[in-house]
């Protein structure tokens, strides 16, 4: 299973590792990190999920189920005792708006804690569009956990 910024290959730039859970009737999940900081699509930022016990190996990536979109870095993945799948995500960083107070990124670390119930299979989650807030100043700030 290979993909990098183009969807060929290995992964020489961006996030190289990836996060793997298998759920309680054997799907695969993969979690692949973005190629950078914020990219201009979330094609490599998704949650892919397979059946792998009917598949024939190499699987390619790219076929497989987009589960979850729009996930900059989901780097942990649990699932509860319902079986519902949980996510950490590592936001994008360097965070600078200027109608916002400009370099903002030191309170505005953007991670995330995600709740993936089946019922959103496929949905998109916000990257590289939408970030949430943690800190901003009083005058333009709407409160932590606002998404922008």
């Amino acid at each position: 299973i290979n993909i990098d910024k183009d969807g060929i290959g290995g992964a020489p730039n961006g996030h190289t590792t990836r996060t793997l859970i298998f759920d309680n009737i054997g799907r695969l999940y993969i979690s692949v990190g973005s190629a950078g900081n914020v990219d201009s699509d979330s094609h490599r930022s998704r949650i892919r999920r397979m059946t792998i016990a009917d598949q024939s190996l190499p699987i390619d990536f790219q076929k497989a189920e987009v589960f979850a979109d729009g996930l900059r870095n989901e780097v942990g993945l649990a699932f509860d005792k319902h079986g519902v799948l949980w996510g950490v995500e590592n936001g994008a960083d360097n965070l600078k708006r200027s109608d916002l107070g400009g370099d903002i990124h030191n309170d505005n670390p953007a991670e995330e804690l995600n709740r993936f119930p089946e019922f959103f299979a496929g949905s998109h989650w916000g990257y590289p569009e939408c970030w949430s807030e943690y800190l901003l100043p009083k005058s333009v700030g709407l409160g932590r956990g606002t998404q922008w």
